[in-house]
């Protein structure tokens, strides 16, 4: 298991900042977390030390992928039916 170092957390803003191509903004990053809240949360990806939301990138950036992923498999199969 990775450890999380405070100084890698930032602010949902600056996650955006660096992810343009996939969220275009806080607003798009906000929708996607309202989809996916409990499974951000469980990985590790939103954490709340402090009473504000803040990102892990890194966990993040899996949760990404990995939703993303499953989000395709499932287009995919309701295309083939």
């Amino acid at each position: 298991m990775n450890t999380i170092q405070p100084l890698d957390l930032m602010t949902p803003a600056d996650y955006v900042a660096k992810r343009s191509q996939i969220f275009p903004g806080v607003e798009s990053l906000r929708w996607f977390e309202r989809q996916h809240r409990a499974e951000l949360i469980e990985c590790g990806a939103v954490l709340m030390p402090n009473g504000r939301k803040l990102v892990d990138p890194a966990a993040f950036d899996r949760a990404v992928v990995e939703i993303g992923k499953r989000m395709a498999t499932a287009r995919q199969n309701r295309g083939a039916a």
